[in-house]
């Protein structure tokens, strides 16, 4: 790895129940972002972690409370001195492995809750997945409130063209009844192929309404964080398209796959084809200008490479 700070996003299961509609692991094998290879075992992927360039690592999808040893992977990652966010779908009604998750005293927890709205995120999602989310937010917040904890419990909400109309009103009830720390917002990210894409993904003629809504946020006096002007402005152009001279992670990212395989960056795992051009050619990351895959996907990447902003928040 070259001498830059990292933050690595772990994808730790390959496999997840709850089938949620608009998820990527619902694709055909083509366009399924883990990529199948030998798995290495976790001592491996530990000791891949150990590195101390490596100062964050997110413990991501498929759902990482699946993984029947996510609690000791949290010790362990903790006495490496690692910085923890756990980023889970919320759905695991699991008093006990809550309690033993917040009481390795990890930095953050990110729930994804999609809408204020009970039916739309039990439609979009799995049936009663609002109530079972909220309640485990609110379980959290308790723990660490309880225990003087420092772990930060924040939403993500992903957003379409159908739940667009409510981004203000969902970020002002999270903030005013969750009492989370920070909200963040992504759009959704589809292939083209999928049969949801022209139904939910943002295109140019949402971009007014959605400006709308985060000035709405910005100036709310809600003290809950929010994304900074920065990740608004990459996210616009995430949804034109537009063409980036410079990819701004800048070698400071790495996906992590289940496998234990890793990548630069998610469109790199995939897409075997870009991967493939850029082994051959023997390419830096940090290297490639004008890349043509850019989309809301990278965007979502750089609330990620920002997330010390989220955990200094006072």
């Amino acid at each position: 790895m070259k001498e830059t700070y990292k933050k690595v996003l772990w994808a730790i299961n390959e496999k997840c129940p709850y089938g949620c509609k608009y998820c990527y692991l619902s694709f055909d094998e083509s366009h399924n972002p883990i990529i199948k290879d030998e798995r290495k075992d976790i001592e491996n992927i530990m000791d891949f972690l150990a590195n101390p360039l490596i100062k964050i690592v997110f413990l991501a999808g498929a759902e990482p409370m699946l993984n029947s040893n996510i609690v000791d992977i949290i010790k362990k990652l903790k006495s490496f001195n690692k910085q923890i966010v756990l980023c889970t779908n919320g759905l695991i009604k699991n008093i006990k492995l809550w309690k033993e998750i917040l009481s390795t005293n990890l930095d953050a927890i990110s729930f994804s809750l999609d809408s204020l709205k009970k039916d739309y995120n039990d439609n979009i999602r799995i049936k009663n997945s609002w109530d079972t989310v909220t309640e485990n937010i609110i379980f959290a917040k308790s723990i660490v409130k309880s225990y003087n904890l420092k772990t930060k419990i924040g939403i993500y909400t992903v957003v379409t063209k159908l739940n667009l109309p409510d981004m203000y009103n969902t970020y002002k009830f999270c903030s005013e009844n969750l009492n989370i720390d920070y909200y963040v917002y992504q759009p959704i990210t589809l292939p083209t192929i999928h049969p949801l894409s022209k139904s939910l993904m943002l295109e140019d003629a949402d971009i007014k309404a959605l400006k709308s809504q985060i000035t709405k946020i910005n100036h709310s006096k809600l003290k809950t964080y929010k994304p900074n002007k920065k990740y608004i402005k990459l996210m616009i152009s995430g949804i034109k398209r537009t063409k980036q001279k410079k990819c701004f992670i800048n070698n400071n990212f790495i996906f992590l796959m289940p496998d234990g395989l890793f990548s630069q960056c998610p469109c790199y795992a995939a897409n075997r084809d870009i991967r493939n051009i850029i082994n051959s050619k023997k390419i830096a990351f940090n290297q490639i200008i004008d890349c043509d895959c850019f989309s809301e996907e990278c965007s979502n990447i750089y609330q990620l490479i920002n997330f010390e902003e989220i955990l200094n928040e006072k």
